[in-house]
């Protein structure tokens, strides 16, 4: 028959995982399907066209459907309509990948194949017939292992590409038209590809979650477009006398329209790079868990459309906290961890946006500012295990504060609790300080 604009979706919910209990399978004369399972896969088979799949016949010798004893599967089809356009397997498909006519489709667009860990194999390394008309593949946690293969190459007019959660090994193509690409949680080693330069349309970029290892190349001058850049969990390292180094490239400041930016959970140890803080359009900076120096930087040119949550914990920060972290557009801020000592200036006017403040594990000392006051819509604060001295300023008790989290463990405070605290507030810590007092 004609198939005009057609559109066939196949997913697979887990209540669509069908158990055929052995003993359904003992009696003579009986179907080896069991009647709910066949009423499940009608249900599913709804805007299919297959003889074989109806309700007189046995589910398990229908087209595609597998029965080991205890669950019915649905396999890859051999066969698609030339004319499919869209095509989604998630949660049940398996078989060989490679093996699968799927790459055989002329006019396909969209291929969505997640959520299938048993569907494996390599990608099949010959021209795809779908290589001038797909937008978008997704094969995200499946079973996919080795090289991607080179003849991705041809996908001319690949939009979006996700690979992630799946066991690829080797280097990836050129793709010179696509705008997002996601290879993260796979087990690429090595080196980051300097290819990945000639991909100078993406707008989004995650290489999260590999093991590559090496300094990161110098190519993002090229991104004129990228909003989105995640290189999270690698270990980009440059070995000299057994130190890990690895400075970061300083053309990432040319991409002015980033909105993400992850570098957590790597070995980058360097001053801390004063462009970090220089992207306009900048939602979220997760730098934590590397081994960043020296100060912050006092002044910055850049005013944020937008509050900034900003993470810099567990790093080897010091010096003092500028003032302008607490008083620009910061919405939230992460500074645990370090070895920062003091607040550079007091707050030159009220934080419109701040609500999450954690200083905790730092060498803070003195008197805790009546300044810290003035950032009036802070929800969570956390000084915990630092050297404050003094007595809690007593605005921190102000019941029209939204704090309701306020840690100040393992200081030297002194003298009388506070009489009044917020009235939301949920959490108090107070061990390990030297007040008197009930808690309110």
């Amino acid at each position: 028959m004609e198939y005009q604009q057609l559109l066939i979706a196949f997913c697979f919910y887990a209540h669509f995982i069908l158990f055929v209990h052995q003993s359904q399978l003992t009696y003579a004369g009986k179907h080896l399907c069991a009647r709910d399972e066949a009423f499940y896969l009608l249900q599913f088979k709804q805007g299919l066209i297959t003889l074989s799949w109806n309700v007189t016949g046995d589910c398990c010798e229908w087209d595609g459907v597998t029965c080991n004893g205890f669950t019915a599967s649905f396999e890859l089809p051999k066969n698609f309509p030339s004319s499919l356009r869209y095509l989604s397997i998630r949660c049940i498909g398996f078989g060989n990948i490679g093996e699968s006519q799927i790459f055989h489709l002329p006019n396909l667009q969209v291929l969505r194949l997640g959520k299938n860990p048993l569907l494996t194999g390599t990608l099949p390394n010959f021209y795809w017939s779908f290589s001038r008309s797909i937008l978008e593949m997704g094969f995200t946690y499946m079973g996919i292992f080795g090289k991607v293969p080179d003849c991705i190459d041809n996908l001319t007019a690949i939009r979006v590409l996700t690979l992630s959660r799946n066991n690829l090994t080797e280097s990836f193509g050129n793709l010179t038209r696509i705008r997002s690409l996601d290879l993260s949680k796979n087990i690429f080693t090595r080196n980051v590809p300097s290819t990945i330069g000639k991909l100078n349309r993406l707008d989004s970029l995650s290489l999260s979650s590999n093991n590559f290892e090496g300094l990161i190349p110098d190519i993002f001058s090229n991104f004129s477009e990228l909003s989105f850049l995640a290189f999270d969990t690698n270990n980009f390292t440059e070995l000299q006398n057994n130190l890990l180094t690895g400075p970061l490239p300083s053309n990432i400041s040319e991409l002015q329209e980033l909105q993400l930016l992850d570098f957590s959970f790597n070995y980058f140890a360097e001053v801390t790079p004063p462009w970090l803080f220089q992207f306009p359009t900048l939602f979220y900076l997760y730098v934590q868990h590397n081994l960043f120096t020296g100060k912050l930087p006092n002044e910055i040119n850049t005013s944020y459309s937008e509050y900034l949550t900003a993470d810099l914990s567990y790093n080897n920060l010091r010096g003092e906290i500028p003032y302008w972290m607490l008083s620009t557009s910061m919405g939230s801020l992460d500074l645990s961890y370090n070895f920062l000592t003091d607040f550079g200036k007091q707050v030159r006017r009220r934080s419109e946006y701040l609500y999450y403040l954690n200083l905790e594990n730092n060498f803070l000392q003195g008197l805790l500012h009546q300044s810290i006051c003035d950032l009036i819509y802070l929800e969570v604060v956390i000084l915990a295990q630092n050297n404050y001295s003094g007595s809690i300023p007593g605005c921190l008790g102000n019941s029209s504060s939204p704090i309701f989290i306020l840690d100040l463990r393992m200081n030297n405070f002194h003298g009388e609790i506070p009489r009044f605290l917020p009235i939301g507030l949920q959490y108090i810590g107070l061990y390990g300080n030297q007040l008197r007092g009930q808690v309110p």
